[in-house]
């Protein structure tokens, strides 16, 4: 029988992916050192339990113990569990190693090995020697990490052994100090920082229970001491809100509930959330959306109207504050006044119903007697129009309507439901809106750059003309002319001479803040008007923008969309709505630091010949831009394409982005070619300066500079602008290096129709066979791997592929054949690519990870993987869509339809009507 080791190791974890690996590596990687590892995982839903097993199962550790709790039961319960678990004579209490080496625990050992001592410290010997040192320490809040601690179980005296279930932290700590202070000399092989590792100062409740372990340890003939401790209890006395809970922590716990379909749990955290944070108004407005999930129309309508009592965190007026000590109905005693608006509300949003109902009934009727006919026309059709218009509600004073979340229920349901509903006084916001967009989608939005010495006849829009920082999805070109006139809007600001439209999306409110604080700071608020598109955005954009337009803030008005409708649309619904004379489109991520869109509006006025002007930029994708922050003479460049990130506009030159590009990729580009093609100039301001951000929100949201959108969309901006590539000279190059050549200058995914045809010739017999005979260096056979995938040449391309497992992988050339493999359900070459480029693709790799176990019903580790995604990836389309995949394989049919409307809200392009179908951009491969 194996002996079993003298040192015990344990830890605890919650929500702690990356501490739980670096710390369990850095224990297993202390090789001869024996010990057994007892870890227990405080219910964490981060995927730090699957980052744990992973751990296990590479490492092979014998004696590890691997526990769970089902419900969070705290750090001091769960080491308590971990140590009655523990058969070590030595325990060592893990939570941060930082210089702690392997010698270093060993020598630690050794010393109570060769004593009667209870503790061993493994830092420099700077432990208090007495209780009025160690008070000294809780006081001062310099307090060691438990790491630094190695006890001798068997001299604790066994009233101590246990660790304070009352403690968040310092549990060591506390264990000497009831133990004894008498510990060892330090080593001064650890850097003294070690002694104070933890981040944050320790918590009153923290400090009061060690406080109150000296208090008991003490002599109580010590009357100075007893005095002090007196003293630091009463310095310490608790508030009620000193140690609450996190809040971010118990949000996330909300959504995670929520997320996984179990409403009652939700519920329960957000009424905790309530009673501990009554102003927030996040957990207000979940709980609201799970209310009315639930039909409970008339509890949702009456928090809802609390809502609008409640401040907003961080901004403070003298007219939104609302006392904590009232709540809705106990304001300055109107409670009938109230009472009284809540039931219009609810007669209302009956009426409402009724209306919605029967529209949706007339639709059906409609939609059965021309099946299978085209009525959208174009994506300018008068029905695309309508839908469209539905998906931004007007309402006295602001273009709004939208829902964080829509809750998207199917027409059968809500005929169903009919009167049941309206003899409940329900709502149809919620259950209609995700069932009333159009199905008809344009295509995606985006961005080009240019060189600096680059003409009119830029040429082809290639992978050089592009950016990856859009904000959102479309959804089918609307009537926008006419939703903007007939929004009631508040009246228009005098002398307005520059309108900043600024569109926004999933979770970018912490940029959008940063870029309107710095906007407020530098520009002239009495003669600009701020326009911000607000696409749905998944966090509390909608509460941060509704408090400043109760401000008056920069003259703000808010357009809300239901759905992301995309860059390019949300951009024309702001220059649709704005009244300056020059109008600057903007990315969310830009902060100025001067007042850009003045200098920008001076040099329009001087150059009444230019029809939009950008300034240069820290980072953008038009090199043409980029001046690294320094500032160059006062210089106008005429260029022919102007990124995106910041476009000043003189509002007599009508501009309008083209919608039909998609979510990103082309339509700053389009727009340049569309002002140049009426005569307009569109340039360069050398001398203004603009920080961009340049965010990776296209990377959030599923979409990549690599990946089919962007070549779809380089394709569709070829075509429109009559942009060709021309086949090259190919002067004496043998068949083989011709195709090699086409292979670099081939889209890909839309291949040119004369390049294509061109390729097929030169695939002959002969040269296949002179292709498999020959020698090919690592770029040709890049460049042969690209023709082949385009030629759907498959035995040839294997071939070839297996030359080139002899090279470091290509991350680009493997992103192609992955999407090449899946879309044809080769699962195996698919994971071939995925292994081989996965650190260079986290979130990809993952993503088809997940797509291929739900492709193959493999719940248990489809539910792994998209544990971990929903936390590195939690605004991606595709992996909620595939959630709803997941539940519906389980049956459960109303958490499926709720991950579908997400899937939908932040994509309508890819994901539909229903969000149940992905787009395969495969399928426009000609």
């Amino acid at each position: 029988m194996d002996k079993l080791p003298q040192l015990s190791i344990i830890t605890v974890f919650r929500n702690q992916k990356d501490e739980a690996e670096n710390i369990l590596t850095a224990l297993y990687e202390m090789k001869g050192l024996d010990f057994e590892l007892i870890i227990y995982d405080d219910a964490s839903h981060d995927g730090t339990v699957q980052t744990i097993e992973s751990l296990i199962e590479y490492f092979n550790h014998d004696h590890t113990f691997f526990f769970t709790n089902e419900q969070p039961e705290g750090r001091g319960p769960s080491l308590n569990k971990a140590m009655a678990a523990a058969g070590g004579q030595y325990l060592w209490i893990v939570d941060i190693l930082a210089d702690i080496t392997k010698p270093i625990v060993r020598q630690g050992i050794e010393r109570l090995r060769t004593s009667s001592k209870i503790y061993s410290y493994l830092g420099k010997n700077n432990t208090p020697e007495d209780h009025a040192a160690a008070l000294d320490a809780v006081t001062t809040g310099k307090l060691p990490c438990d790491s630094v601690f190695i006890f001798n179980r068997k001299f604790l005296p066994q009233k101590d052994q246990f660790l304070n279930p009352f403690l968040n932290h310092y549990h060591a700590f506390d264990l000497c100090i009831r133990g004894g202070i008498n510990s060892f000399s330090g080593t001064d092989d650890v850097a003294d920082g070690l002694l104070f590792s933890r981040e944050n100062p320790p918590s009153k409740g923290d400090c009061r229970e060690l406080i109150f372990s000296i208090q008991r340890a003490a002599n109580p003939a010590n009357e100075a001491l007893n005095r002090s401790i007196i003293e630091a209890l009463g310095r310490m006395t608790l508030t009620a809100a000193d140690d609450k809970p996190d809040l971010n922590s118990l949000l996330a716990e909300a959504r995670y509930f929520r997320r996984e379909g179990k409403s009652g749990n939700a519920l329960e955290m957000l009424n905790r959330i309530m009673e501990l944070y009554p102003d927030n108004r996040e957990a207000r407005r979940i709980k609201v959306d799970i209310l009315e999930s639930q039909r409970r129309y008339v509890e949702a309508a009456e928090l809802k109207h609390g809502l609008k009592k409640y401040p907003v965190p961080g901004i403070t007026t003298e007219s939104n504050v609302l006392p904590a000590e009232k709540t809705a109905f106990e304001t300055e005693g109107n409670e009938d006044e109230v009472k009284s608006e809540i039931e219009d509300e609810i007669k209302d949003v009956v009426e409402d119903l009724v209306e919605d109902l029967v529209e949706d009934e007339f639709e059906d009727v409609v939609e059965d007697e021309f099946e299978g006919e085209d009525l959208t026309g174009s994506a300018a059709g008068a029905d695309a129009d309508e839908e469209a218009a539905e998906e931004t509600e007007i309402v006295p004073g602001r273009q709004t309507g939208r829902k964080p979340v829509a809750d998207a229920e199917t027409e059968t349901e809500l005929e169903a439901d009919t009167q049941a509903e309206t003899e409940a006084h329900t709502e149809a916001e919620s259950e209609s809106e995700a069932e009333s967009e159009a199905d008809t989608l344009a295509e995606a939005s985006a961005t080009a750059n240019s060189d600096e010495d680059e003409d009119e006849d830029a040429g082809e829009y290639t992978k050089a003309h592009s950016h990856s920082d859009s904000d959102s999805a479309l959804e089918t070109e609307p009537d926008l002319e006419a939703e903007v006139a007939d929004a009631e809007i508040s009246p228009e600001p005098g002398g307005i001479r520059v309108s900043i439209v600024i569109p926004t999306a999933v979770h970018r409110k912490p940029l959008l803040e940063e870029c309107l604080a710095a906007l407020s700071i530098y520009t002239d608020a009495s003669s600009t008007e701020l326009i911000i598109v607000d696409n749905a955005s998944l966090d509390d954009t909608y509460d941060y923008l509704d408090q400043l337009e109760q401000d008056g803030f920069m003259n703000i008005r808010v357009i809300s969309n239901r759905i992301n409708r995309g860059f390019a649309a949300a951009a024309n619904q702001g220059i649709q709505a704005a009244s300056g004379k020059f109008i600057c489109v903007m990315h969310n991520d830009v902060v100025v630091a001067s007042d850009v869109t003045g200098k920008l509006a001076v040099l329009m006025e001087k150059n009444p010949e230019y029809g939009l002007i950008g300034p240069v930029s820290n980072r953008c994708m038009n090199p043409a831009q980029i001046r690294g922050g320094t500032r160059h003479e006062e210089t106008l460049a005429e260029a022919t394409l102007i990124d995106s990130f910041c476009m000043m506009f003189r509002a007599d030159a009508s501009p309008e982005f083209d919608e039909q590009y998609g979510l990103a990729f082309a339509e700053d580009a389009d727009i340049c070619y569309q002002l140049r093609s009426k005569g307009w100039k569109t340039g360069i301001a050398g001398h203004i300066y603009a920080e961009h951000y340049m965010g990776a929100t296209t990377l959030e949201i599923g979409l990549d500079t690599n990946g089919p959108e962007y070549w779809i969309n380089a394709a569709i901006f070829n075509q429109k602008w009559g942009l060709k590539t021309e086949l090259p000279d190919f002067g004496d190059s043998d068949e083989i290096d011709q195709l090699a050549m086409l292979g670099n200058l081939m889209n890909t995914y839309r291949p040119e129709e004369d390049l294509l045809a061109y390729a097929e010739g030169l695939l002959t017999r002969e040269t296949r066979t002179k292709i498999m005979e020959a020698k090919h260096d690592r770029e040709r056979l890049t460049s042969l791997i690209r023709a082949l995938i385009v030629l759907d040449q498959r035995d040839i391309l294997r071939y070839l592929e297996e030359k080139m497992d002899h090279y470091e992988p290509d991350a680009e050339l493997a992103l192609r054949l992955i999407h090449y493999y899946y879309d044809r359900n080769i699962y195996s070459r698919c994971l071939k690519y995925i292994d081989a480029c996965g650190s260079n693709l986290p979130i990809t790799e993952k993503y088809f990870r997940l797509k291929i176990a739900v492709g193959e019903k493999d719940s248990d580790k489809a539910v792994d993987l998209l544990n971990q995604l929903m936390n590195e990836a939690p605004v991606h389309p595709g992996i909620y869509k595939l959630a709803g995949d997941i539940h519906m394989l389980e049956n459960n049919h109303k958490e499926s339809e709720e991950f579908y409307s997400l899937a939908y809200q932040i994509d309508p392009i890819r994901f539909g009507k229903s969000g149940k179908t992905e787009i395969a951009y495969s399928d426009s491969v000609i």
